[in-house]
């Protein structure tokens, strides 16, 4: 059993990590128990078991002040959310300045987030600011519990009818890059300028000369703009997965060092093999998960290179690989290969024993007695 307590009352105050990821996951919801309160609330002050605070609004000085009353107690820990994104920057800068303001004790402060390097970026980060910071970092594999059904045609999650066609395919990849970040316009003029683009179904949402596939913008309060289409994955092999984070010229040096895996990952595994431009070490980590990889197609090497310029010219080199395959091996090799391991990924998926899983989230959290 866990408290929950929240700083402010709005329209969504029951809506956090916990309860979007352990209480109403759609494959094994009730994954834990929960009591929830505001913190004005009286009862609050006489707590006994394990409670996070949890701020989900403006933080005036009288919350503050009831925030810090709170973590004087015992089993009280202040929850600091990134769930699905990486902890780094002006971040890590904002809640430095903001536990120094209030002299609020590091030690009762999680950062929850998604970076599965975080120990490291975190470490180097401290170092390249400077800082004294002493918080926790918790790692989250948010999308392992994410209501995935939102991101596909006709809200099912498992799909398998692209795999029905067995002639040769009009295309080789398919590669979606909606936010046109620098390594993915680095990504997509890499692929014209060696005339892989023609091998290749390639969006690029940019303000001038965008390339466009089957939607010009997407909404982010409107998840049927990031469904992918099924008929792209009946005319393609793999998918290019250009994942969320990935090290850039300009970006601080513990940029280098995150690696974690958002919807895109996930949305591309459930249909289809895929090579993946990403943090170092994110491939093993669907492994070690107990996801197939498809080191039939790819030299997978490039998880291990550290360095971001290198991985990114290894896993161009990949794809020239695949597209200049014989179509007809290409064609075989996915029907009588790749397509059960993507059908063992989905089952898998389905099937994952969560509730194991989300004992090693909740053991990051360190409790008084």
């Amino acid at each position: 059993m866990y408290n929950l307590v929240y700083t402010n009352e709005n329209p969504d105050w029951p809506v956090d990590i916990f309860h979007r990821y352990y209480v109403h996951s759609q494959l094994e919801p009730s994954l834990i128990q929960t009591e929830r309160y505001l913190i004005t609330d009286s009862e609050v002050d006489d707590l006994q078991n394990k409670t996070f605070i949890y701020p989900n609004g403006k933080l005036n000085d009288k919350i503050i002040n009831k925030i810090k009353s709170l973590l004087n107690k015992k089993n009280f820990i202040l929850i600091w959310n990134f769930d699905h994104e990486a902890f780094w920057g002006d971040d890590i800068k904002n809640l430095y300045k903001f536990l120094t303001d209030y002299k609020i004790p590091h030690e009762k402060v999680y950062v929850v987030q998604s970076d599965m390097n975080v120990e490291k970026t975190f470490d180097v980060a401290k170092k390249e600011y400077n800082f004294d910071l002493n918080v926790r970092c918790v790692y989250l594999d948010a999308f392992i519990y994410q209501n995935m059904d939102v991101f596909f045609e006709d809200q099912k999650i498992i799909h398998r009818e692209h795999f029905d066609n067995k002639k040769i395919r009009d295309y080789i990849y398919v590669s979606y890059n909606g936010n046109p970040k620098p390594y993915r316009v680095k990504m997509v003029n890499e692929l014209i300028n060696r005339e892989l683009d023609k091998y290749g179904l390639i969006s690029l949402l940019r303000d001038e000369n965008p390339l466009i596939l089957d939607r010009k913008f997407i909404d982010h309060g409107d998840m049927t703009t990031q469904r992918y289409p099924i008929d792209h994955y009946s005319q393609t092999y793999f998918t290019l997965v250009t994942e969320g984070y990935f090290h850039t010229n300009g970006f601080p040096s513990h940029y280098t060092h995150i690696s974690l895996k958002t919807e895109k990952i996930y949305k591309a595994m459930l249909l289809n093999p895929y090579l993946l431009l990403g943090g170092y070490g994110t491939l093993s980590q669907m492994k070690d998960l107990g996801f197939e990889t498809f080191p039939e197609l790819f030299d997978e090497s490039y998880d291990e290179i550290k360095s971001a310029p290198k991985r990114f010219e290894k896993i161009l080199e990949n794809v020239e690989s695949v597209c200049k395959m014989d179509r007809n091996k290409l064609n075989d090799l996915y029907h009588d290969v790749l397509v059960e391991k993507v059908k063992y990924n989905q089952d898998l998926f389905i099937n994952f024993d969560r509730k194991t899983h989300s004992k090693k989230f909740f053991d990051q959290f360190k409790w008084e007695n």
